[in-house]
């Protein structure tokens, strides 16, 4: 019970880092974008 408990808490953790992971690199890819653009105009 305990152990299925564990597997749970590692799981949603597991989701939440992915979640995280995933934002910070679409604002690293839009910041990015943005960075190009400046010279360009």
């Amino acid at each position: 019970m305990i152990y299925r408990n564990l597997i749970k808490q590692i799981l949603e953790f597991s989701n939440v880092v992915k979640r995280w992971f995933l934002i910070r690199t679409l604002y690293n890819v839009l910041s990015f974008f943005d960075f190009i653009k400046v010279p360009l105009y």
